[in-house]
C-alpha cells in the first residue's frame, strides 16, 4: 500500500532541490566543509509507543539513503538523553536523520527501582504471613 507521506516527502526535497540548483548560475562560493541536511523525524523523548512509529521512519529513510541507524545516549541523570540516528553522505550532501527516543534508564535510576520494587514485594509477602 503507497505511504502518502513519503510521496510528500519526496516531493518536498525535489522542491528545495529545485531552489537551490539556480544558484549553480551565480559565483556563490562553495562552503568549506560540505553542507548538512538534517531531517527531525517526530519527538518522543517520553513516548515509548510513539518512539518505535518514528524509530520505524527513520529505518526506512535510512534505508533508502543506504544507511543504518543507531542509538546514542549522552548525558547523565535527569540530562540523560537518546537519541536514535544515521548519518550518510551524498556527494556534497550530508545526511543527518534522527528521532529522539526514550533514554535506557542510569544505573542509579534502575537501583531505585530495584530496590522500590523489593520493598514492595516484601511488603506484600508479609502481608500474606511469609517470611521477611
Amino acid at each position: 500500500m503507497p505511504q502518502p507521506y513519503y510521496q510528500e516527502l519526496a516531493a518536498a526535497l525535489r522542491q528545495v532541490a529545485a531552489l537551490v540548483e539556480p544558484l549553480a548560475d551565480t559565483d556563490t562560493a562553495k562552503p568549506d566543509h560540505g553542507t548538512n541536511l538534517y531531517l527531525s523525524v517526530g519527538y518522543a523523548r517520553h513516548d515509548a509507543e510513539a518512539a518505535k512509529t518514528n524509530s520505524a521512519t527513520v529505518d526506512a529513510i535510512a534505508a533508502a539513503l543506504g544507511a543504518k541507524p543507531e542509538t546514542k545516549v549522552e548525558g547523565r541523570g535527569e540530562r540523560r538523553q537518546a537519541e536514535y540516528r544515521f548519518d550518510v553522505s551524498h556527494g556534497p550532501l550530508k545526511v543527518h536523520g534522527y528521532t529522539y527516543i526514550p533514554a535506557t534508564p542510569t544505573r542509579a535510576r534502575k537501583l531505585t527501582e530495584l530496590e522500590a520494587e523489593n520493598a514492595e514485594l516484601k511488603a506484600r509477602l508479609a502481608a500474606q504471613g511469609g517470611a521477611e
